[in-house]
């Protein structure tokens, strides 16, 4: 029997925190990536709006730019719209752990990510990618960002 990913569609930070403490007593892994992994990438990628965002090189700035003039408006509303990203979509090679973290702590590292996104009142960072967001918005973004990665992991409970 194949399984396939899951159809998740989180509505608030506190169902992506009981996913993940159902996930740490186990789960079965149909895509590329273990718990830590997701966690570690999510966390990171949940800093960003409010810690900024990596400048990364010329070439990546300009690929991001030209996305973001093109297609990013496209993309953020059809995320927001949908509530589900495609897979395949690349990201940054650096915010993605290597296997082998601890996903006790990679959970609790996106956790406090989490959090320190909920209690942040300033304006969010614009996105390189999708552009300037509202805070609802860029809440809505980080919830399907999180149900596409742990969609892959099946729950053993």
């Amino acid at each position: 029997m194949t399984l396939e990913r899951r159809s998740l569609k989180f509505d608030s930070f506190d169902e992506v925190r009981a996913d993940v403490d159902n996930l740490l007593k186990g789960y079965t892994k149909v895509g590329k990536w273990d718990l830590a992994q997701c966690c570690g990438h999510l966390a990171v990628w949940a800093g960003y709006p409010v810690e900024g965002y990596p400048r990364g090189n010329f070439l990546v700035r300009t690929m991001l730019a030209t996305i973001k003039m093109t297609m990013g408006r496209q993309m953020r509303e059809q995320w927001l719209t949908t509530g589900h990203m495609k897979s395949g979509i690349q990201t940054m090679p650096e915010t993605v752990p290597a296997p082998g973290m601890d996903e006790v702590k990679a959970a609790e590292m996106l956790k406090q990510k989490i959090q320190q996104f909920e209690a942040y009142t300033g304006e969010y960072q614009a996105s390189p990618l999708l552009g300037a967001m509202t805070r609802e918005e860029a809440r809505k973004i980080q919830l399907v960002h999180m149900g596409h990665h742990l969609s892959f992991l099946i729950p053993k409970s």
